[in-house]
């Protein structure tokens, strides 16, 4: 009897915090990654434009590297005030980095090359094709998380 209230408690835990991320994701409402494609009940995003430089809570984030189609290496430098700083550990990496393909919204996994850091944070990725993509890198420093967004192009090979 004492394992099936176990597992009993368990399982409401398990509904109980299924429940209240839902809660949170419909409270939250959908998160915009800049679609090229609209849906008949969306309104068309714009995407913004490539950059190399993006400002975010003060901080300048550099993305760099060789991008195309295959294995690309991305390097993010991030400076604030015009001095570069090295990344906190946040969830036990330098970054954490989040492609998405916008015309399909196919999302791609990527990792740290090295997740302790320094004052560059690399990243292997492999584009399976060409076209537009959104990444979003978490970082952290000084206590804080910051989420910097970009958009690149990736040309035909």
């Amino acid at each position: 009897m004492k394992t099936a209230w176990k597992l009993g408690v368990f399982a409401l835990g398990v509904v109980g915090v299924f429940g209240l991320a839902a809660a949170a994701g419909a409270a939250i409402g959908p998160i915009d990654v800049g679609t090229s494609e609209s849906h008949s009940s969306m309104s068309p995003v714009n995407i913004p434009e490539p950059v190399a430089s993006v400002e975010i809570d003060g901080y300048i984030v550099t993305l760099s590297g060789d991008l195309v189609v295959g294995e690309s290496m991305l390097i993010f430098d991030v400076s604030l005030a015009g001095e570069s700083v090295a990344t906190d550990l946040y969830l036990g990496s330098a970054g954490h980095l989040v492609i998405i393909r916008t015309g399909d919204l196919e999302y791609l996994r990527t990792y740290p090359i090295d997740g302790t850091g320094g004052l560059s944070v690399h990243f292997f990725a492999e584009f399976p094709t060409s076209g537009t993509y959104r990444l979003f890198l978490d970082f952290a420093h000084a206590g804080k998380v910051h989420t910097a967004a970009f958009t690149v192009e990736i040309a035909p090979t």
